[in-house]
């Protein structure tokens, strides 16, 4: 089986204490994939990071968990977007309920993109989210889906609290829909915090290679 990657050099230094959000696409029998994680610098995530990046992997377990036939993208994109919604309440920087944010949509000022998009024979696959009615297209059994939930604080944002200014972390997932539910296809990376503090103590090359071999 082909694996393709493509290593992209950033003129920008990595500091310790920053984070590294990794968007890799790469392709396997002509078909894409869409898989993002987030790795601290220096191989451990400090006490906000960790907050921050369990507040996403929360909505991004929440929005799998939902991913079954006759399920839609913006259903998925609500149950992510409560989620996020809470723990920007929960880490002050919005203020007021959950429901007054969801309603004002305050929370796009940190997640300003959607939940997840088509995959197939292009990352973003040409599949239309509207059917004949303008109603959206419910997932049906073969369908793949990213879901790809983030929270990003702009470093310039006064507003924001200093430890979080700065600090960008997006998880992404490519899932399956069977007939009963949902396979996850890249659920052999790491994206816990201690699965991926343990990563960042091996060489990338045995990591790598790891992953070459299970695709075998």
């Amino acid at each position: 089986m082909p694996i393709s990657f493509t290593i992209l050099k950033i003129n920008q230094q990595l500091n310790d204490g920053d984070l590294l959000l990794i968007d890799a696409g790469s392709q396997l029998n002509n078909y894409a994939t869409d898989i993002t994680r987030t790795f601290p610098v220096n191989g451990k995530f400090t006490g906000i990071q960790k907050e921050v990046y369990e507040i996403v992997l929360e909505a991004q377990k929440t929005a799998i968990s939902h991913s079954w036939p006759e399920r839609t993208s913006p259903e998925l994109h609500k149950s992510t977007c409560n989620v996020l919604t809470q723990g920007l309440i929960d880490l002050k920087v919005l203020v007021g309920s959950l429901e007054e944010n969801l309603e004002k949509g305050t929370f796009r000022k940190y997640f300003p993109h959607g939940t997840g998009h088509w995959l197939g024979l292009d990352v973003h696959d040409q599949n239309p989210y509207l059917d004949e009615n303008d109603d959206p297209i419910k997932f049906e059994p073969g369908v793949i889906f990213t879901i790809e939930p983030g929270l990003y604080f702009p470093a310039e944002d006064a507003s924001l609290p200093e430890e979080l200014k700065g600090i960008g972390i997006r998880i992404e997932d490519n899932i399956l829909i069977t007939e009963n539910g949902h396979e996850n296809l890249s659920a052999m990376i790491p994206k816990e915090i201690k699965e991926i503090e343990e990563a960042c103590e091996k060489d990338y090359r045995d990591f790598i290679l790891n992953l070459f071999l299970f695709f075998q």
